[in-house]
C-alpha cells in the first residue's frame, strides 16, 4: 500500500513539474564591484531571460546599508533605444560584454548605462549609478552622491546556474525511485 502511495505521489510530482512553465533561459548573474574614493567595493547581481531577452532584479550592496537597484516597471526595459534594440539588451551588454543585437561595446566604441531616481533607483547612492564598457572591454562605474562623482570603479559580471524545473524533476525522480528501491529491497529482506 504504501509503494503504491509513494507512485501517487510521484506521478502528482512529475505532472505538476512538467506542467510548470519552463525557465532554461533563465541566467543568474553576481557583479563584484572595486574600490572607489566613495567605498570599498561591493557586490550585485542581475537576472537575464534569453528567451525573452530581458533583464530583472538589478540590485548592488555596497555594505553599511548603502544598497540600491532598479525598478523593472520603472525601467520599462524592453523600450526601444537608439532603433538598433531594446534597453534590456543595451544594459545587459553593457554589463556582460556579450553582443546580443550588435551594439558593438568595446574597442572603439564607448557603451554607458545610467540610473537615476527618475528611473527606478532605489536607495544608495541615491541619484545615479552608471555603468560603462569601453576600449579593450574595460568595464567601469560611478556613482553619483548629492553633487559629487565618485572616481571610477571598475566591475565584472559573471554567470551563475539557474537550475530549470526539468532539472528538478529528474532529480526529484531520481531520489523517489531510491526511496523505493530501498522499500523493495528492505521488503524482500524482511520475507526472508
Amino acid at each position: 500500500m504504501r509503494t503504491q502511495n509513494l507512485l501517487v505521489v510521484a506521478g502528482f510530482l512529475a505532472a505538476t513539474l512538467l506542467a510548470t512553465p519552463s525557465h532554461a533561459g533563465l541566467m543568474q548573474y553576481e557583479v563584484t564591484f572595486g574600490p572607489t574614493d566613495f567605498n570599498d567595493g561591493g557586490v550585485g547581481s542581475f537576472v537575464w531571460d534569453d528567451s525573452t531577452q530581458l533583464i530583472s532584479n538589478l540590485t548592488w550592496d555596497f555594505g553599511d546599508g548603502r544598497a540600491g537597484g532598479v525598478d523593472d516597471p520603472s525601467a520599462d526595459w524592453s523600450r526601444d533605444i537608439f532603433s538598433e534594440g531594446t534597453l534590456a539588451q543595451y544594459v545587459f551588454e553593457v554589463l556582460t560584454g556579450n553582443d546580443v543585437h550588435g551594439f558593438e561595446c568595446g574597442m572603439d566604441i564607448s557603451c554607458k548605462a545610467n540610473f537615476n531616481f527618475t528611473n527606478g533607483l532605489f536607495g544608495y547612492p541615491g541619484t545615479n549609478m552608471q555603468f560603462a564598457r569601453s576600449g579593450l572591454n574595460q568595464t567601469t562605474y560611478m556613482l553619483r552622491v548629492g553633487l559629487d562623482y565618485s572616481q571610477p570603479g571598475t566591475f565584472t559580471a559573471s554567470k551563475v546556474a539557474v537550475p530549470a524545473p526539468a532539472t528538478l524533476l529528474l532529480l526529484s525522480l531520481g531520489l523517489i525511485g531510491l526511496g523505493l528501491r530501498r522499500r523493495w529491497n528492505s521488503g524482500d529482506s524482511y520475507r526472508k
